[in-house]
């Protein structure tokens, strides 16, 4: 009877060290899981980390052209014509990438940045976030590896590349961004072709 109960003990010893190890095992890969997912992040490089709910004003180049948006209130209008209406999806895609740009590898201590082409910016990025103004320079393109050479004008000695794509959202001339609108004499002129058609064909 004492050997059974001692068999008995036993077995939930086992059985307890076993529920253990495995709860433990569990929670360890879970903990090395949270781990690496903070070391990736960390491992990161960002030429601009911001919130893209503080930026508020956004100008850049393009196409030999310059443009500028401010936000008012909620909604993203063109600095020199507050009446037109902007597709605010494409500034606000400005505004993301601007605020959180992140970039492939990084160069530092750098001193030529005509070895860049960052000398001469082909384009920059201005924007405004919070009290804080920025501006980013872009120079030339590796069509090796795709990348956009960019720096920030605060910190020259610093040189990331850039992909490609994240710059895409800056190219764009105000005509791209305005919302089309049908106007009433648009409407009224299409309407008198057709009132014209009909009576030459009568």
């Amino acid at each position: 009877m004492k050997k059974q109960k001692k068999q008995f003990l036993l077995l939930v010893i086992v059985l307890v060290v076993f529920v253990g190890a495995y709860f433990g095992a569990d929670a360890y890969v879970d903990f090395a899981e949270q781990k690496k997912a903070e070391q990736e992040l960390l491992d990161k490089v960002y030429v601009t980390n911001l919130e893209a709910a503080q930026v508020q004003a956004i100008t850049y180049d393009y196409s030999g052209g310059t443009y500028s948006f401010v936000k008012q209130e909620d909604t993203w209008v063109y600095g020199e014509d507050s009446s037109l209406s902007i597709i605010q999806s494409y500034i606000e895609a400005m505004a993301q990438k601007a605020a959180q740009m992140e970039a492939q590898s990084v160069i530092r201590e750098v001193t030529e940045l005509a070895q860049y082409g960052l000398e001469e910016p082909s384009e920059t990025i201005r924007f405004t976030a919070g009290d804080d103004e920025y501006e980013l320079w872009v120079g030339d393109y590796n069509s090796m590896s795709y990348v956009y050479y960019v720096c920030n004008a605060a910190d020259t000695g610093v040189v990331y590349a850039v992909d490609g794509s994240a710059l895409g959202s800056f190219n764009y001339a105000l005509e791209d961004v305005i919302e089309e609108e049908e106007t009433t004499e648009t409407e009224s002129l299409e309407t008198e072709t057709v009132e014209i058609e009909e009576t030459e064909t009568e």
